[in-house]
């Protein structure tokens, strides 16, 4: 068996005092000698510091300040030594033998870049909701903004991140699918792991999971500005599959709109979404049937 390769994990932290001692508890579990875990404290002012200070863990601390959650990121990957990196919020927690799974992986295949897992989502409780299968299809652009993005079960090689860079800050929401764009252009040696890696969970402090109106409107926004990003730099295939996206991103936030009223919200937005693609709305169709394809049978996702 080759050697097994050296794992860094990436952990940004603000105020995360509720679920962080679940996060690294996970970790201690794993069984893989040697794991880096990298904290990335943007400036805690409740319990945080405190219950990464006392984890057995012995996890490393960056104490200081960022501008967010992708900063607090990248400041870790920075920091991190290991030669295989992944990204475990505070919130979250590594399903049971996952980073064996990934070692294993990594040391079976040296010329692998990239792995995917599956991951199981939790409530705040830490009940299971609803599970994602570890994709057994190549990653591709329309699998990546339809889809599921799952960033966090997903682990790389230090060396392939250092050729294709981090996190984009300025993105919000959309950072994760922007990193992820820029990686699947560089075409990388990918595999996918038949097992959960992660587990995710929904709560109502969550960035991305909380799944009230306001959170959901703030990353179809983002979506939306991904999306001109991106067509801006794309050519081809590439540019149906974007406009298409932007078209299904457009009509929920616009439905949003109308859902409270906001008229003159929806017709800025409508205006918005020609001055972008004057013909729209007849991308919709390919838009709902990609929907579905990649995404609609996991629709509670």
């Amino acid at each position: 068996m080759p050697d097994t390769p050296s794992i860094s994990l990436v952990t940004p932290t603000l105020n995360a005092a509720r679920f962080l001692g679940e996060a690294l508890e996970s970790v201690a579990a794993q069984s893989v000698p040697g794991v880096e875990h990298i904290i990335a404290d943007g400036g805690s002012t409740d319990e945080t510091l405190a219950i990464v200070r006392a984890a057995v863990s012995r996890p490393t601390l960056l104490d200081g300040t960022d501008t967010g959650i992708y900063d607090g990121m990248n400041r870790g990957l920075a920091a991190a030594s290991g030669e295989v990196i992944g990204i475990l919020n505070a919130d979250d927690r590594l399903a049971p033998g996952a980073l064996n799974h990934v070692a294993e992986a990594f040391a079976a295949t040296p010329s692998l870049e990239t792995v995917t897992g599956g991951c199981i989502m939790i409530d705040g409780e830490g009940r299971e909701t609803s599970r994602l299968e570890s994709p057994n299809y190549p990653q591709c652009p329309a699998s990546l903004l339809f889809g599921v993005p799952v960033i966090n079960a997903r682990f790389f090689r230090r060396s392939f991140l250092e050729r294709t860079g981090t996190f984009d800050p300025a993105m919000g929401l959309g950072a994760d699918r922007a990193f992820l764009w820029r990686l699947l252009q560089h075409r990388p040696a990918a595999a996918a792991i038949p097992a959960p890696l992660y587990l995710y969970r929904a709560h109502s402090g969550s960035s991305s999971l909380a799944g009230d109106p306001d959170t959901k409107m703030r990353i179809w926004r983002e979506h939306l500005a991904l999306a001109d990003r991106l067509l801006a730099q794309a050519d081809g295939l590439n540019v149906r599959v974007l406009l298409s996206w932007r078209a299904l991103e457009g009509v929920k936030a616009l439905r949003h709109l109308r859902s409270r009223g906001d008229r003159e919200g929806a017709e800025a937005l409508r205006h918005e979404l020609r001055a972008g693609d004057r013909g729209w709305w007849r991308r919709l169709p390919r838009g709902l049937a990609l929907w579905l394809k990649w995404r609609g049978r996991h629709s509670g996702i």
